[in-house]
């Protein structure tokens, strides 16, 4: 990952990094199907009933 390593930096910096790679694991997420729902890419995995899941 990118900014391994880096040594001492400030609660902001802390704070930036954290929602870039938030951000980066959430798209990557969207980008999967799901082989057991059968939810396409984007669209969030559905329970038995149809409702969303977490």
């Amino acid at each position: 990952m990118a900014g391994i390593g880096i040594g001492l930096e400030s609660k902001a910096a802390q704070a930036r990094r954290r929602r870039e790679r938030d951000a980066a694991v959430a798209a990557a997420v969207l980008r999967l199907e799901c082989a057991k729902c059968g939810a396409g890419p984007g669209g969030p995995c559905r329970t038995a009933k149809g409702w969303t899941s977490d």
